[in-house]
């Protein structure tokens, strides 16, 4: 039975305060954000305000396993080194005493206010979700409107169920306010729009998205180069194999957004990260450009982490620069990455088949490969005496593919631990950039126009890599090690 007590923001940091201390951290990362203690999941609110980058996060304090939601909060100058805030906000209210869903930020001056989803029990036992605003003007401490909720569910389409309601994107309009939020049908997932000239009052104009999947999530909306570019999660997408590596996917269309009606005419739909892991992303709009980051490692079922006692779970994917290029996003990870690479290794090597290329490597690693073939090549890294995690680009095949089987703990659950990507591009060259964060691993493929990310675990002596080729291989590899404390190249 689910415990839907309320709960203040003091009980959890009390809470916090007394358990920190007794959190193992083998698999902390060094420059993604993290919790002290419990679990995260969905990054919310990202904005830049006052001068720094904030990110706030779906929190469960109380266990490293999903629980009653609260905002966990982070701040940062770099978008590599956070720090931890304390808990913005708790189920404490009639209306969120079920959990404090995920949202977004939106500045207006000196204020900072954050849209999210409360959702409460009703009387029959069933739980209904509905949208609340909550302001800041210092950015930390945050009061929860008085007349929440002010998107109700009695301002729902009929045919939409109440408990799948959620995660709305703030933005705003020539005239006002526009909120879109996930929410299903008998025809399946779907994107609802809202307008308000206030944010007090709320009404509903149409719809982005509709019969995609069982169930859409965490929405988000951007113009990014010229392009209107929508983002949203699928519950029980079908499978396609190079395109949509599994059921529960990230996913964005290019396109225009449309008024009378209003409405989303896409020109794309493709998945945001084509890896093992990567959920929920949501990005914002700053003095850097237009940014992304999500949580890994999704809705896998099973986090090491938790497994093993360390009493936390869950990491945000290191941000990202968005672009658009020929109706496809474009990401890059952020330019600070450059600022902690210390000790490298440069190699130019002709591969050949059982001549392979290999070294040590840190826990928190960079390789960036240009390499050119006409047979399969691969990388291991994480590498002990196992296989280790596996990295295989088949040039004639024109596919790249991440295979965890092999490397430390199991992290099956509902998720693939192999999955492979489709380049689109077969030209018997690839450059690749390999980022390794102690439980994470983020590769950019060709300047961005392909990224696969993976949660991994390795266990404590797998510290080398290896690059081999079935057939002839110009290979160019700078390895660095990648330090948390700043460095000049």
């Amino acid at each position: 039975m689910n415990d839907w007590r309320k709960r203040s923001i003091q009980e959890a940091e009390d809470y916090i305060r007394l358990h920190q201390s007794d959190v193992k951290e083998r698999y902390r990362p060094a420059f993604h954000a993290s919790a002290p203690v419990g679990w995260i999941n969905d990054p919310n609110g990202l904005c830049w305000f006052r001068g720094m980058y904030h990110m706030f996060g779906q929190y469960h304090p109380y266990s490293a396993k999903w629980g009653p939601m609260h905002w966990g909060h982070w701040v940062s100058s770099d978008l590599l080194h956070w720090e931890w805030k304390g808990v913005a906000m708790a189920p404490d209210q009639d209306y969120d005493h079920a959990g404090v869903f995920s949202g977004t930020a939106l500045v207006e001056g000196d204020t900072l206010v954050l849209m999210y989803t409360g959702v409460s029990e009703m009387q029959d036992g069933k739980l209904c979700q509905q949208q609340c605003i909550a302001r800041s003007t210092d950015g930390i401490h945050f009061v929860k409107d008085p007349a929440n909720p002010v998107i109700r569910i009695s301002d729902l389409p009929p045919d939409v169920p109440p408990r799948d309601f959620r995660d709305p994107k703030l933005f705003r309009t020539a005239d006002g306010y526009r909120a879109i939020m996930a929410a299903r049908n008998e025809q399946g997932g779907e994107i609802l729009v809202y307008s308000s000239p206030d944010l007090a009052e709320w009404k509903l104009e149409g719809r982005y998205a509709e019969g995609i999947g069982r169930m859409l999530e965490c929405p988000d909306y951007h113009r990014i180069d010229g392009e209107d570019v929508l983002i949203f999660c699928v519950i029980g997408l079908p499978e396609e194999p190079g395109r949509f590596p599994c059921g529960h996917t990230a996913a964005y269309m290019t396109g225009k957004t449309k008024e009378n009606p209003v409405g989303f005419q896409a020109e794309s739909f493709e998945a945001v990260d084509l890896g093992l892991n990567f959920y929920a992303p949501q990005a914002l709009d700053g003095p850097d450009g237009c940014i992304l980051t999500a949580w890994l490692p999704g809705p896998s079922g099973i986090v090491p982490t938790d497994e093993l006692g360390h009493q936390w779970a869950g990491v945000m994917a290191l941000p990202r620069i968005l672009h658009v290029k020929d109706g496809k996003l474009i990401q890059e990870p952020v330019g600070e990455i450059r600022k902690l690479r210390a000790k490298k290794q440069c190699f130019h090597e002709v591969l050949t088949e059982g001549v392979p290329l290999k070294g040590k490597h840190e826990r928190c690693s960079e390789w960036v490969m240009h390499l050119k073939a006409d047979r399969e090549v691969v990388l291991k890294f994480f590498k002990g005496e196992g296989p280790g995690f596996c990295v295989t680009w088949d040039p004639e095949a024109d596919t790249l593919t991440m295979d965890r089987d092999g490397c430390g703990y199991d992290m099956s659950g509902k998720l693939p631990s192999k999955v492979t990507a489709n380049l689109g591009r077969k030209s018997g060259e690839i450059t690749l950039d390999l980022i390794v964060d102690n439980c994470i691993a983020e590769l950019f493929v060709n300047g961005g126009e392909r990224v696969m990310s993976a949660s991994v675990y390795p266990k404590d002596a797998d510290d080398e890599w290896v690059l081999t080729s079935s057939g002839s291989c110009e290979a160019e590899v700078t390895c660095y090690d990648l330090s948390p404390q700043e460095k000049d190249v």
